[in-house]
Order: C-alpha cells, then sequence, then structure tokens
C-alpha cells in the first residue's frame, strides 16, 4: 500500500514536470517605443520573420497574421511575396510601395542565454509509519533527510521583434526583446510572444484593440 501510494505521488509529480515543461513563460524586456507617434494606427502590415529555416519562418508569420486580424489589421506573410528569401532593402522598399504598407514587423532569433545559479541546500523532516510486532501497533518515526544544493542551469531563447511605420517619416516605432525559457513547445512560444507583442501594440495606440 504504501509503495502504490509513491509510486502515485511520482506519477502525478512528473505529470505537473511535463505540463510545466510544455508552456511557455514568454516575457519581453528592453521594451522601447517611440512617445512622439501619434497615429494613424496600422492597418495593412507586412510580417517578416527572419530565418533560414523556411517552415518556422513561414509558423511565425502565421501567427502574427492570425492575431493581427483580431485587430482589424490586414497583414501579408513575406513568404507570400518572396517564398525562397527575403530580399534586400532596396527591393523590400519597392515591395513595400507597391502593395501599400503602412507597417513592418521584423523578427529575428538572437543568441541563447544560459542563465546559471547555485539552489541552496535545505533539510527536511519526514515521517515514516512502522508496525510494531511487540507493541502490535503502528508507530510513527521521524528523522532528517539532509537535500544537498545544486547548480541550475537553464537556456533562455531571444528574439528581437521591431515594428516600423512606412509612411513619410518612415522608422522604428516600437521595439523588444522577448524571453522564453527552454524547453517550451512552439506552439506555445509562439502564442505567448505573438499575443505579448500585439497587446502591447494596441495598449500604444499603434493598433486597434481587439474587436
Amino acid at each position: 500500500m504504501k509503495s502504490s501510494s509513491r509510486m502515485c505521488i511520482a506519477f502525478i509529480l512528473w505529470s505537473i514536470i511535463a505540463l510545466i515543461s510544455g508552456c511557455s513563460t514568454s516575457v519581453l524586456v528592453n521594451q522601447w517605443s517611440d512617445s512622439s507617434y501619434r497615429g494613424p494606427v496600422l492597418t495593412n502590415m507586412l510580417i517578416i520573420a527572419v530565418r533560414n529555416d523556411p517552415v518556422r519562418r513561414r509558423v511565425w508569420e502565421d501567427a502574427f497574421v492570425g492575431e493581427l486580424a483580431r485587430h482589424g489589421v490586414k497583414a501579408t506573410q513575406s513568404y507570400q511575396l518572396f517564398p525562397d528569401a527575403i530580399p534586400d532593402s532596396s527591393r523590400m522598399a519597392g515591395i513595400v510601395a507597391k502593395n501599400g504598407f503602412d507597417g513592418v514587423i521584423i523578427t529575428r532569433r538572437l543568441p541563447k542565454v544560459v542563465n546559471t545559479q547555485y539552489v541552496n541546500g535545505y533539510v527536511s523532516t519526514e515521517s515514516e509509519t512502522r508496525f510494531s510486532e511487540r507493541r502490535q501497533q503502528f508507530r510513527t518515526y521521524y528523522h532528517e533527510v539532509e537535500h544537498p544544493g545544486y547548480v541550475d542551469t537553464q537556456k533562455i531563447a531571444n528574439r528581437s521583434i521591431d515594428v516600423w511605420t512606412t509612411n513619410v517619416n518612415s522608422r522604428m516605432i516600437w521595439s523588444a526583446v522577448s524571453e522564453t525559457p527552454e524547453p517550451a513547445t512552439a506552439e506555445a512560444v509562439h502564442h505567448d510572444i505573438v499575443n505579448l507583442v500585439t497587446g502591447d501594440l494596441a495598449r500604444k495606440g499603434i493598433i486597434s484593440n481587439a474587436k
């Protein structure tokens, strides 16, 4: 009975850890926005994910297009216009003008960061119940268990996200870096980061609030 109970508890703990590791806890850091920008809100945007992997490029661009639609923004994936590779800046300017884009979102993957910290050890008091043959009853004993300290290492995936306006005074009006602890599922990462970015753009008046 005791062994079965321990196995049950271990399984529950393992399940919780698996769920946590599959979730994303992305945050935006190094955030900046142009306080002088007074609109109008962007309604026709080009999404560019600077990735060599064509599949990941498409997944990131699709994620932004889908969420921006909820804010009334018509967004276009860059792979729809140039599927093989992102063109140089001079050709890009022509594409932006031809399609009437009033804004551009550019995402780039940055080098990963490894965070290392020492977790202090601790002592816990644990109980153990045994059956006493002599007394013919169960007795509970308490003893201290020492848990040693250890070094915890965690990789952080970083991505830069920049938003540009393409009007006469074309300039960057919003920028941030996203940090995501690994491991995390790709789907959770895309969902978290895109929602963080579009939510802040809406609060800053750069795009409309979700309908």
